[in-house]
C-alpha cells in the first residue's frame, strides 16, 4: 500500500498510470490481505502471460518475465499455485475453513465454488454454471 506524507493511502498502480488523484486515492493497489483490489490493474492483461483479474500484474512482475528480477517476479501468487482461495466467499464475510476449502473458478474457467453455484442472481435468475453476483450481472 502507498501512501503520502500525509498518511494517506493511494494506489501506486494508478497513480504511475497518470490517473487523476480523484481515482488513485479512491483506492489502494491491494487489501491488507494481498488481495488485488486496483479495479483498473483488475481490467489489465499482462501482456506475456495473459492473465487478468484476481492475478493481474504488469509485465515487471510477471512471474513468465526472464528479464524481470527475480524478487520481482515472485512477489505475488500465480493462479499456477495451487493455493485454494474463493474471493466471493471471503467477500462475503464466510469462515477462513470455508474461502481457503476452494476456489471461485477452476483453472478452465467453470465456477467451482459451491455457494456461488446455489445463488440466483435477482436480476436475471442465472445460476449453476452461469451464476454471478448483481455487480457482475449483464443485465445491470
Amino acid at each position: 500500500m502507498a501512501s503520502v506524507a500525509g498518511g494517506a493511502s493511494f494506489c501506486g498502480f494508478c497513480r504511475s498510470g497518470g490517473r487523476s488523484p480523484s481515482i488513485y486515492y479512491s483506492h489502494t493497489l491491494r487489501s491488507p490481505t494481498g488481495v488485488l483490489t486496483c479495479f483498473n490493474l483488475r481490467k489489465y492483461v499482462c501482456p506475456i502471460c495473459g492473465e487478468t483479474g484476481d492475478n493481474a500484474h504488469t509485465v515487471q512482475y510477471c512471474p513468465a518475465n526472464a528479464e524481470a528480477p527475480e524478487h520481482k517476479r515472485n512477489k505475488f501468487m500465480t493462479s499456477t499455485e495451487s493455493v485454494l482461495f474463493c474471493g466471493y466467499c471471503y467477500n462475503n464475510g464466510m469462515p477462513s475453513s470455508i474461502f481457503n476449502g476452494h476456489s471461485l473458478r477452476s483453472s478452465t474457467g467453470k465456477l467451482t465454488c459451491p455457494t456461488m453455484r446455489t445463488y440466483v442472481c435477482p436480476n436475471c435468475g442465472a445460476r449453476g454454471d452461469r451464476a454471478h453476483s448483481i455487480k457482475y450481472c449483464p443485465w445491470s
